[in-house]
């Protein structure tokens, strides 16, 4: 039941490891900022000048690509913001409600930065901020969601309370909440249009990332040095952290099997050794009465593998049931998947057929002089 548990564990969890989040995680360092509201930055027009300070000052470091600010980043789970939004001219749900979608407040070049491919239309400028139409992008999510007749998102409007938006880009689906997690219907505003006071600050850059965290702080200071940088993480960091709990049970599962594999080989072990040591009395007289090695060898082998073919069938059936406890933890495989049980089986027959092959090789070489004398 272990290794089957184990196998089912490890297979989910290289499944995961396939899963692209929707972005490109390399070379990438975020950091978050949050301005105080009671002083300096108390309107959103003074919080944009902010960001786009730093930006500025950011892009003219040495080794930096890109840099952008979003108030969420992907598979932040500590952050969550969501809306809901309509399309006008079209018929209300019942009761009037709105649908939902995940709103994210981002810069011209974030896209860029994070490496989320542009599917169609165009990205956000400097020139899309307040005083100007309100404009938004939404993922393919929401596009193959609500535009999946065939009609060309790129132009529609979206209503969010009383704000019209007209969508000019489709870029692609980014997970969220986790890499084993559909994405959700995403709508991207302008962070010059839809200010907010935190954001994270994201930095592409040429080499390693982490050598840059002391250059784009100093940045950020030469604005206001007494703005407090935090939460420093590359996204790789962010991307290994979202498989934080998977790993933990893989890692525990895959002990546990390994110690349940060798104590299994071990017992197989012992248990044909012992039955040998008993029989070498009536071994002595099969040699004696003319039967060969390879006879004794195989007569023990397969004894020893009736006994492991009926402890695989229990722990076989037994596995159906435990495994079902795990359904909710996988991803990418069955609970029930034959593939896992029957590669288990068989490594675990395999196991048992070399267990019992060493006692019966050493059975076959006994003297029969000996052996008769043994009681």
């Amino acid at each position: 039941m272990l290794l089957v548990a184990a196998a089912l564990t490890i297979k989910s969890f290289w499944r995961l490891q396939q899963v692209s989040p929707g972005f490109a995680s390399d070379r990438v360092l975020a950091l978050e900022m949050e301005l105080p509201t009671d002083a300096k930055y108390r309107a959103g027009a003074e919080q944009a000048a902010f960001f786009e300070r730093v930006l500025a000052q950011v892009n003219a470091l040495p080794g930096v690509r890109h840099a952008a600010v979003a108030n969420v980043l992907p598979l932040d789970s500590t952050v969550a913001d969501t809306t809901e939004f309509l399309f006008p001219g079209r018929p209300l749900l019942a009761g009037g409600q709105r649908l939902p979608a995940d709103r994210r407040g981002v810069s011209a070049d974030y896209f860029a930065t994070m490496g989320i491919p542009l599917k169609r239309g165009r990205v956000f400028t400097d020139a899309d901020r307040t005083g100007r139409p309100f404009v938004a992008i939404v993922d393919d999510t929401l596009a193959r969601m609500y535009f999946g007749d065939g009609r060309n998102p790129i132009g529609q409007q979206i209503r969010i309370g009383r704000t019209d938006l007209q969508i000019v880009g489709i870029v692609g689906a980014v997970k969220q909440a986790g890499l084993d997690r559909q994405p959700a219907p995403t709508i991207c505003l302008s962070h010059l249009q839809a200010n907010e006071p935190r954001m994270d600050l994201v930095v592409r850059a040429a080499a390693d990332p982490a050598s840059m965290i002391t250059a784009v702080k100093g940045a950020v200071y030469a604005i206001d040095k007494d703005q407090p940088v935090y939460k420093i993480r590359t996204m790789q960091q962010a991307v290994s952290d979202a498989t934080s709990s998977q790993r933990l049970t893989f890692v525990l599962l895959g002990l546990f099997a390994v110690a349940a594999f060798a104590l299994a080989s071990i017992g197989i072990y012992g248990v044909v050794a012992y039955t040998v040591a008993q029989r070498t009395h009536e071994i002595g007289i099969r040699l004696a009465l003319g039967a060969d090695g390879g006879r004794i060898v195989r007569m023990i082998v397969t004894q020893g593998l009736a006994m492991t073919v009926t402890g695989v069938g229990v722990g076989l059936v037994l596995a159906v049931g435990a495994t079902q406890a795990l359904a909710a933890m996988l991803f990418g495989v069955g609970a029930h998947d034959p593939g896992v049980f029957i590669a288990t089986a068989a490594t675990l027959t395999a196991a048992a057929v070399s267990a019992s092959y060493v006692p019966a090789r050493r059975a076959a070489r006994v003297d029969p002089a000996i052996a008769l004398r043994s009681e």
